[in-house]
């Protein structure tokens, strides 16, 4: 099938402002853990979502992570929220407005509930998972356009998490205890079922970051679970501090037209100045 130039920039547009969520979303199980965790109430780090076809470069929206305090069934929790959108110069063509939101114990980060409200074109879409952890069952509600759609149960096994919490569980690992070329088993609950994938350790690398100067970082590959904009176990690389911090700074992958790049440009409340 040969895509019109539209077409590709909309297929581009649909994921830009959420994509980041679906890359790092990984529970991570059986794993050495530092639970002295590398973020606080009140960071919030933004990244600007770049595309690339041929010649062209467009800037086409940004995606912002916070931590907050929350509460759910009397229980402190961390609230974690994201915020995706495409720049309004692009709505025309594809109009991207999403919002994730999850609720996750202070100790471990197991997750409480998650919930997202998607604007995609034309698409609303609207999703909330409660999570029951000792039944191990997840409770998965969805609506679209306003209209019920369905409540499905799903049973859960052990050390599954939501896509947002799971951002802030792999920040966590201590990637040191790991070699070059090693595998790490990932679980990640995605649109009611639980889909199993690793990600490929591939060492440290200190690389320029706009705004940032050289900074040495972690490098790895998740395996990408394959679907529409990404090829199934696609070649996309992350670059994170390797500092107390663990932040994501540099992101670049191909999709099925083009090639993504996802930079940090502002990061604010870290809990290691």
């Amino acid at each position: 099938m040969i895509h019109t130039k539209p077409e590709r920039l909309s297929s581009f547009l649909r994921v830009g402002g959420f994509f980041l969520l679906l890359v790092l979303s990984s529970s991570l199980y059986g794993q050495k853990v530092n639970w002295n965790k590398p973020f606080q109430i009140g960071e919030s780090i933004t990244y600007e979502i770049k595309y690339n076809w041929g010649l062209i470069w467009l800037n086409a929206g940004t995606v912002n992570f916070s931590v907050n305090a929350g509460e759910h069934l009397g229980e402190s929790v961390f609230q974690f929220d994201s915020f995706g959108s495409t720049y309004k110069k692009y709505d025309w063509v594809y109009k991207v407005r999403d919002t994730y939101q999850a609720l996750a114990d202070t100790s471990r980060l197991k997750p409480r509930r998650f919930k997202r409200d998607v604007i995609e074109g034309r698409t609303i879409y609207n999703e909330q998972v409660l999570f029951d952890l000792e039944k191990r069952k997840a409770f998965n509600f969805k609506t679209k356009a306003k209209k019920s759609l369905a409540l499905d149960t799903i049973g859960l096994v052990d050390d599954v998490y939501d896509v947002l919490s799971m951002i802030y569980y792999a920040r966590c690992i201590q990637w040191d205890t790991y070699k070059v070329g090693d595998k790490v088993p990932i679980r990640i609950f995605l649109d009611a079922e639980v889909h199993t994938t690793h990600i490929t350790y591939l060492g440290n690398e200190t690389i320029e970051v706009e705004g940032m100067g050289p900074v040495d970082c972690i490098v790895f590959k998740p395996q990408l679970i394959e679907g529409t904009i990404f090829p199934g176990g696609g070649d996309m690389t992350v670059w994170v501090t390797n500092d107390r911090n663990k932040i994501p700074v540099f992101i670049q992958t191909p999709i099925i037209v083009g090639n993504i790049k996802v930079n940090l440009i502002e990061a604010k409340g870290l809990k290691f100045p």
